[in-house]
């Protein structure tokens, strides 16, 4: 109870007095010298400007020098404000921050793409016990060899996997959902690829052709990503 009447009865002066100030012998407020981290807690943060338009909590803008917290102070932030942009919940506490949230769906189709060729080692593996073809020899040397079939449709996926890989992470690092769609395009066209040439006949491997298109579509994503990178196009 004691300690309850003695805050109490602070006046109102006292209440309101900057925290930098002190009295001198006179009764009256002096500025005094801030510390670095009094300063530093004074400037809003990006993340401030960006989230809330308000003053960050602690010492006001108008602490520097002693003087009174002034809204109109915050103007002078209204550059930097709008150079920022907004920070999403999802982005703070997202496994990598400076990646968009649905970049997720990136890493889960290059992660799709990689069984794609797990799977075609397998069946290339299976078809070589079939074939009785023994190591080191990479291709069965006879004509309409089945097990050709399956040797060339890993090795063409081979071919061309380490630019899809880096097509699809570059682009989808700023166009996650377009970059996703158009590897799940070029997995399955390379699947009817496959399945198209292990019926023994390299003309059926045409069925799935249409995989060239979502490749060549992350190529694209990616140097437009890199035109607008070095500020040549618009952002």
């Amino acid at each position: 109870m004691a300690a309850a009447c003695i805050k109490t009865s602070l006046s109102a002066s006292q209440l309101t007095a900057p925290a930098n100030s002190s009295f001198d012998r006179n009764g009256s407020s002096a500025p005094q010298p801030i510390t670095f981290l009094q300063a530093r807690s004074a400037v809003p943060s990006c993340r401030q400007l960006c989230s809330a338009n308000k003053r960050p909590a602690g010492l006001g803008l108008g602490a520097i020098g002693g003087l009174r917290s002034d809204p109109s102070e915050l103007n002078r932030f209204r550059p930097l404000q709008r150079r920022c942009r907004p920070v999403s919940a999802a982005r703070v506490t997202a496994a990598i921050p400076f990646l968009p949230p649905a970049f997720g769906y990136v890493a889960l189709t290059a992660a799709a793409s990689l069984m794609l060729v797990q799977w075609q080692m397998f069946q290339v593996a299976q078809q070589r016990r079939k074939s009785g073809v023994v190591y080191p020899a990479i291709y069965e040397d006879k004509e309409d060899s089945v097990f050709n079939c399956y040797q060339r449709a890993h090795q063409n996926t081979l071919e061309s996997y380490p630019a899809f890989l880096a097509f699809l992470l570059l682009s989808g690092s700023a166009y996650p959902i377009t970059a996703s769609v158009l590897g799940a395009v070029w997995i399955i066209g390379r699947l009817f690829y496959s399945l198209g040439y292990y019926t023994g006949n390299p003309n059926n491997r045409h069925r799935g052709s249409f995989h060239w298109f979502a490749f060549w579509g992350l190529g694209i994503a990616s140097i437009v990503l890199g035109v607008k990178q070095l500020r040549y196009l618009p952002a």
